[in-house]
C-alpha cells in the first residue's frame, strides 16, 4: 500500500511539472516587460488550468499533515523526496525530513517549548532566553536558544547559534556553537567539525512543501533561503494579504519564479521594482 501511495505521489509531481512547464513555454506566465509594471493572471484560458492544479495539489500533498490527538499535535511528513516546512506558533520553522514526525503540545508552556521527533528535520528558532526550546529523540535531548541546526537519528549539526545536546542514557552533555556538531549512539556522544555550506543543509531547503500555511511565513522563509543561495531580491507583501493561506511546492526556485507561483495559486498580482524586488498586491 506505502509502495503504491508512493508511486501515486510520484506521478502527480511529475504530471504537475510537465503542466507548469507547458504553460511557461507557451507564453502563459508573462516576463516582466518594464519596472514597475503589474501582471495579471486573471485569464479565462488559464482558470481550467489552475483548476488541475488545485486538483493535483490534494493528491500531492496527502503526504503532508497534521492531527490533534489528546492535546498534542503531530506533523507528519510522509513523502520520500522533499521537507514539510510548518511554522509553529512561537514562529519557528521546523523542515520535518522524509517520513518524519513532530509531535508537540496545542500551546507551548510558559517556561519551556518542549518537542518530540521521530527521523530527521531541519529547524530555524525563535530566540527567547525565557523559554528555551527542547527536542527530545529517542536517544538525546536538544535545548536552545534561538539558532537553526538539524537533527539526524545519529547527529545534530549547527548552522547558527548554539546548542546543548544530551545523552538520555547517562546525561552526558556537549555544548555546540555554528560550524560544530555531534556524532551519537545510545552509548556515546562525540563532538566533531561541521562543513557549513549551501549544500550542507540542501536535503531540507533545496525541495520544501507548504500546506496551509500563511502567505506571511510562506514569504519569510522563502526570502531568507533565496538570500542564503545568493538572491539579491526580495518577494513583500501588502499587510492584508498575510493571513491568506498557501498550499504550494518550491525547488530551487528563483524569486520572481516563486512570485508567480504564489500570484497563480491566490489569483494575486505583482509588480518588479527598479531595485529588483518583487511587490504582490490583491487586483483592485
Amino acid at each position: 500500500m506505502e509502495r503504491r501511495e508512493n508511486n501515486s505521489n510520484d506521478r502527480v509531481e511529475r504530471a504537475w511539472s510537465r503542466l507548469y512547464n507547458r504553460i511557461e513555454s507557451e507564453g502563459l506566465l508573462p516576463e516582466p516587460a518594464a519596472p514597475r509594471e503589474s501582471h495579471r493572471f486573471a485569464y479565462l484560458g488559464l482558470a481550467a488550468t489552475f483548476t488541475i492544479l488545485m486538483v493535483a495539489s490534494v493528491a500531492l500533498f496527502k503526504a503532508f499533515y497534521s492531527s490533534t490527538n489528546e492535546g498534542e499535535i503531530h506533523i507528519v511528513n510522509s513523502d520520500q523526496n522533499s521537507a514539510y516546512v510548518k511554522v509553529l506558533e512561537d514562529g519557528s520553522a521546523v523542515y520535518l525530513g522524509s517520513n518524519a514526525t513532530l509531535s508537540l503540545p496545542n500551546h507551548f508552556g510558559k517556561m519551556r517549548r518542549v518537542t518530540k521527533l521521530r527521523g530527521d528535520a531541519f529547524f530555524e528558532i525563535e530566540r527567547n532566553p525565557s523559554r528555551p526550546f527542547v527536542i527530545e529523540t529517542d536517544l538525546v535531548k536538544v535545548e536552545v536558544l534561538g539558532t537553526s541546526f538539524s537533527i539526524t537519528q545519529s547527529s545534530v549539526s549547527v548552522r547558527t547559534g548554539k546548542v546543548r545536546v544530551w545523552l538520555k542514557r547517562d546525561g552526558s552533555e556537549i555544548t555546540l556553537k555554528a560550524g560544530e556538531g555531534v556524532n551519537f549512539d545510545k552509548d556515546k556522544i562525540e563532538k566533531r567539525p561541521v562543513s557549513i555550506s549551501a549544500s550542507q543543509f540542501d536535503r531540507y531547503t533545496g525541495k520544501i512543501h507548504f500546506k496551509d500555511e500563511k502567505l506571511s511565513e510562506v514569504v519569510k522563509i522563502l526570502n531568507r533561503n533565496l538570500s542564503k543561495g545568493g538572491s539579491k531580491e526580495s518577494i513583500l507583501i501588502d499587510k492584508t494579504l498575510d493571513n491568506r493561506l498557501v498550499t504550494a511546492t518550491f525547488s530551487n526556485e528563483t524569486t520572481l519564479s516563486c512570485a508567480r507561483m504564489i500570484c497563480i495559486a491566490l489569483g494575486l498580482e505583482y509588480n518588479v521594482s527598479p531595485s529588483g524586488n518583487i511587490q504582490i498586491y490583491k487586483a483592485q
